[in-house]
């Protein structure tokens, strides 16, 4: 094991930076090039919603109702016990048509 102190020592950790640097690229490029493959064959990426369509138009119906009163909180949206108010956000920010 060299030290990093001397003149052999910082040459070869600054090799093995190099070395790991290389191999991260080459990790995100194959990455990259996995994600534009699968995104063409039209996967969807990321968690199912937890709304369905209908509870999601019903969510923006009543969002824009609330936002003409001015009394928006996400958690008056949709009474839904099983979603959280970023999906409850998520799906009034979002194109129901979309999923």
């Amino acid at each position: 094991m060299a030290r990093h102190t001397t003149p052999h020592g910082e040459l070869i950790l600054t090799v093995m930076g190099g070395l790991h640097e290389f191999e991260r690229k080459l990790i995100r490029q194959r990455c990259d090039e996995g994600i534009k493959r699968v995104e063409a064959m039209g996967t969807l990426f990321g968690r199912k919603s937890v709304l369905d369509a209908g509870q999601r138009r019903a969510a923006i119906v009543r969002a824009a109702s609330l936002a003409c009163q001015n009394a928006v909180k996400a958690q008056k949206l949709v009474p839904l016990q099983k979603s959280s108010e970023e999906s409850r956000w998520r799906s009034i920010l979002e194109d129901p048509d979309e999923r």
